[in-house]
């Protein structure tokens, strides 16, 4: 087959990935049961070649488990770098209206040493609590060293067909990286293209040229020719992928212009775009026709996955703002640090990230809140980043915000101050339309900021008080609507918050 064909194919499908580096040192094997299963699945893609007309989109779980030390004090990846993973991977099945969601809405995290170095030497029986039997189980180390060894280069990911999961290494575990949606591949049965050729690449002194070989040299699998003539039992099994001999393994670039011939003397013309190829630094990567055919015919056999049907993609949504601290706003206090973002239409939770990195990656502290507001305990007299994602069940490509900064102080913030006897809000509960009373008494005058915010961490009131010593009161008029709220009195030497309850 001709590569012209090809181009015009890719020319028809929507550029799906753009990465500036698509490295994929693949451990995977495509084993006798992956070869079976792809057969399988092939008798019945023939009603997939011709994309359905529908908007119909199908959403898939996933499992993400990321590896821990046995402490659990050190972990391979955050949550925010999952989360950019997974919109590459929706992104790069997106014009096959198939997308993946987080399953129980949630991250799985697992501490154990061996795993946390290379998922694939963890204790079964140790994690099988953790892995989910309705949902695709992908493990994240700092390793993937498939358990029979790295083949070609170091493993950056795998599917075990035994295991039936996916592993990836942590370095891929970005928003740049295409191990996953090519690894994604194989578990839906596809394998290289360049099958059979797995544990080497062409090499004219070994293998001749033209190829003196009729059987691939890493398998029983023919050696695919360049006139499509076996393509339907040699190579990947397809006819839309043409035939490549691990010619982009060790490649610089996208445009591959070796002398490979075949046993025909026909020299070879790889589709360097094709996801499941080596080919590095191509402007976009794509399935073929066939393949996304095998890839619909195996996910309907995978009836144990719990996916779900959406009559459309699910709605994007925007990015939220920061509201407090204020940029640059210097802190009194170190401790209960109370960060706060507005809510955004759609989003149901958010990831936030604060380091003293401005880019998340010295200390960086990493939680999925389900709200608008954090409390956190910081390192004294220090500068922060701080940063928010807002998610969806089934949206994950939401910008995040620009970094906010602030800077800790020296005091710990509690509910005691050494030198206020006592304090006291009245009345509590309150109507919404009762004016706010703060009493209390003090050994000495003070300065002090009152703050009420919602229990959501929206700001309701603020305002500068200068307190005498002995005892006094202050009033805030505010009409407020009912709900929870927070007072916070902020001194140099500490934090007093009482919770307030208006009827």
């Amino acid at each position: 087959m001709n590569k012209g064909i090809f181009t015009l194919i890719l020319l028809a499908v929507l550029p799906l990935m753009s990465y500036a580096q698509m490295t994929h040192e693949c451990g995977t094997v495509h084993d006798e049961s992956m070869r079976e299963r792809l057969l399988l699945n092939k008798k019945s893609y023939a009603k997939y070649l011709t994309p359905e007309k529908t908007t119909d989109v199908t959403y898939v779980p996933i499992n993400f488990v990321v590896m821990g030390n046995s402490a659990g004090t050190t972990y391979a990846v955050d949550e925010a770098e999952v989360i950019e993973m997974l919109c590459a991977l929706n992104e790069s099945y997106m014009d096959q209206n198939i997308q993946f969601f987080l399953a129980d809405n949630q991250i799985s995290f697992f501490e154990n040493d061996a795993g946390y170095s290379n998922p694939g030497d963890v204790n079964f029986t140790l994690i099988s609590t953790t892995l989910k039997g309705d949902a695709i189980n992908i493990l994240i180390g700092l390793n993937a060293t498939p358990p029979n060894g790295s083949g070609l280069g170091v493993t950056l990911g795998y599917y075990s067909p035994q295991r039936d999961w996916i592993v990836i290494k942590e370095s891929e575990v970005n928003a740049n990286s295409g191990t996953l949606p090519h690894e994604m591949g194989h578990y839906f049965s596809l394998a290289h293209p360049f099958n059979g050729w797995d544990c080497t690449s062409w090499d004219p002194a070994v293998h001749g040229n033209p190829v003196s070989l009729l059987t691939a040299p890493c398998s029983s699998v023919p050696v695919e020719f360049v006139n499509g003539s076996n393509c339907a039992t040699a190579g990947d099994y397809l006819c839309d992928t043409p035939a490549d001999y691990n010619l982009g393994f060790g490649a610089s670039g996208c445009n591959y212009t070796g002398n490979c011939m075949d046993p025909n003397g026909d020299l070879l013309d790889p589709w360097e775009e094709n996801i499941m190829g080596y080919f590095l630094n191509c402007s976009a990567y794509v399935f073929s026709n066939e393949q996304k055919a095998l890839i619909k015919s195996d996910l309907d056999s995978r009836t144990n996955l719990a996916t779900v049907t959406l009559s459309d993609f699910a709605s994007p949504i925007g990015t939220t703002s920061l509201a407090t601290p204020t940029t640059a706003e210097i802190l009194p206090y170190y401790t209960d640090v109370l960060l706060t973002w507005e809510p955004v239409d759609g989003a149901n939770r958010y990831i936030l990230e604060v380091d003293i990195n401005p880019n998340f990656a010295v200390t960086p502290i990493t939680l999925t809140v389900w709200g608008t507001s954090k409390v956190l305990d910081l390192l004294q007299n220090k500068g922060y980043y701080w940063r928010v994602r807002p998610l969806s069940n089934y949206y994950f490509c939401a910008s995040p915000t620009a970094n906010g900064t602030f800077t800790t102080g020296l005091a710990v913030a509690d509910n005691s101050i050494s030198f206020v006897n006592d304090w006291a809000v009245a009345p509590n509960p309150l109507r919404g339309d009762q004016a706010l009373q703060v009493q209390l008494n003090t050994d000495q005058a003070f300065n002090a900021t009152l703050e009420l915010r919602h229990i959501d961490g929206q700001l309701i009131h603020q305002q500068q008080a200068r307190f005498q010593a002995g005892q006094q009161s202050l009033t805030i008029e505010r009409n407020l609507n009912p709900g929870i709220y927070l007072l916070s009195l902020k001194t140099e030497m500490g934090v007093m918050t009482k919770r307030v309850v208006v009827n």
